[in-house]
Formats: C-alpha cells, sequence, structure tokens
C-alpha cells in the first residue's frame, strides 16, 4: 500500500512532490466512493477528509498540494470535475472539508495510511437538530451580544472584522459572528478598541455532523504569517495556540477564544 509521505521510487528520503501526492488522494476519494459511482438515487452532501501529519513538513505539503490557501480551489477546480466525470451523484450545495489531525482517526471513517474519508449523506444533516450551541462575546464590540450556533440551518461560521469585508486578494468575504470595523457606524473606540486587532477573516467554527461537535479553525488572516493571533483558554486552564492552517481544537462549553490578543469570546453549549 502506498505511503503517502514516503516515495519509495525515489533514493532521495524527500517527500513527493505536491502534485504526486494530490494525485495520491484524488485515487482515494475516487476508490473510496465507487459503490456511489453511477447511482442517481445516492445523493452526496458532502465530504470530511482527514489527513493525519506527524510534522510540519508534512502538514506544509498537504497545504501546498490541496491549495489549503485557496480556500475552494481543490474542490470546485479539480476535486468536483472528477467526482461528475465518475457519474457520482453530488447535491446542489455539497461541500468537502479537509482537516490535518495529530490523533488517530475516529471510528466509522474510510481509512488508508494517513487518509480518512467521512461520506456525509443527507440523513447525517437531519440528525443533527438540537446540537446548538451559542457565542458570547466577552471582550471587544461584535454586533451582538450573543450568537446561537445552529447546525440545522448552518454547519460553518465565520469570525472576523465587518459583516463583508474586502480581503486582499478583492475577495468579498462575508462573515457570521461580527466584529465592528472601526470605520462602520456604531463603532465605539473604547469598547471596540479589542476589535482593531482582529483580522477580516480571522476564524472559523465548524459543526462535525458525525461527531456532533463544533470545531474552531484559524481562517487565513488569524494565522501568525499574517500578523494575528488565535488562541484558546480551556476550562481547565490549559492555553492552546492555533497556529497552523487546517488544524483545529475541539470546542468544549466554557472555553473562550482570544483573538489577537483582547477581543475574547466563549462557546457556550446549549
Amino acid at each position: 500500500m502506498l505511503n503517502l509521505f514516503n516515495n519509495t521510487t525515489m533514493k532521495s528520503t524527500l517527500i513527493p512532490a505536491a502534485a504526486g501526492y494530490r494525485d495520491a488522494v484524488l485515487r482515494f476519494i475516487l476508490r473510496s466512493l465507487q459503490p456511489f459511482v453511477d447511482e442517481k438515487a445516492a445523493v452526496i452532501d458532502g465530504l470530511r477528509l482527514f489527513i493525519r501529519c506527524k510534522d510540519m513538513q508534512e502538514a506544509n505539503l498537504v497545504q501546498v498540494a490541496l491549495f489549503l490557501d485557496k480556500p475552494g480551489h481543490f474542490k470546485e477546480a479539480i476535486l468536483e470535475r472528477h467526482l461528475l466525470n465518475h457519474y457520482i451523484n453530488l447535491s446542489r450545495g455539497w461541500f468537502l472539508d479537509i482537516s490535518i489531525v495529530e490523533a488517530d482517526f475516529a471510528e466509522g471513517l474510510i481509512v488508508q495510511e494517513q487518509l480518512a474519508l467521512d461520506i456525509v449523506r443527507p440523513q447525517h444533516l437531519l440528525s443533527t437538530a438540537g446540537s446548538t450551541a451559542i457565542i458570547r462575546t466577552l471582550s471587544g464590540q461584535t454586533e451582538h451580544n450573543e450568537y446561537a450556533l445552529d447546525p440545522g440551518r448552518q454547519l460553518k461560521y465565520y469570525i472576523g472584522r465587518s459583516r463583508e469585508p474586502r480581503l486582499a486578494s478583492g475577495r468579498i468575504h462575508p462573515n457570521d459572528i461580527v466584529f465592528v470595523g472601526a470605520d462602520e457606524p456604531g463603532f465605539d473606540q473604547e469598547k471596540g478598541k479589542a476589535n482593531l486587532q482582529v483580522s477580516r477573516n480571522h476564524a472559523m467554527i465548524c459543526f462535525d455532523a458525525r461527531f456532533k461537535k463544533y470545531f474552531l479553525y484559524p481562517d487565513k488572516g488569524g494565522l501568525p504569517e499574517s500578523g494575528n493571533k488565535l488562541k484558546v483558554f480551556t476550562r481547565d486552564e490549559k492555553v492552546k495556540q492555533l497556529s497552523i492552517e487546517g488544524v483545529p481544537h475541539e470546542l468544549h462549553d466554557g472555553d473562550q477564544i482570544a483573538l489577537g490578543g483582547e477581543a475574547v469570546l466563549v462557546f457556550m453549549q446549549a
């Protein structure tokens, strides 16, 4: 079986090139979806791809190979074309989540060495009803003091400064949990001082329907290379720094999310 992080056809010990790794990931996904080929009644709502990396070098390979710095590119420009060519029936709003993990994979996934896949069918999403949570603002100025997280309505919640900021790339980035910008109506200079350290695309909270849990991910603007920070203060007095794109923190009741240093949100399980 192919070891994705060790190209045995090369004499050197270097990890394989990004293109070769990308092809291996595609082959794994297509092989995992063989039962769905040309089955019009078998609709897929989404795929969750988990990749186990032991160090930063492997995480960098994944980021380059799967274009994690260009959200949606691998899904829309590469994977979707291959799935449609194999007559795999996708729902109109199908999603792809890619997570880099360090621990062992959960049970119930399709696994091949460092890769694992969760195939989300329509009934999986229906079963998320009741798994609600609340985000409350502790420090900083947000449009609302509380935000309800309801997976029956949506699975991803973006956190950042301004409701629809324009990023450096020119793309509009809609936020769901909104820190008021200094140039926006109603901004309070004293209360909103912490907002100045919040990026326009700082973080994302995602609900995983299989595990019935919420995970916090750093968005590109919340990473150290963008000059920003994202960390979590847990209820057991631990501090976790989120500094690698695609590597999440599993949220627990009472976790405090610090964005940029001074803006703080608290996660509460409903």
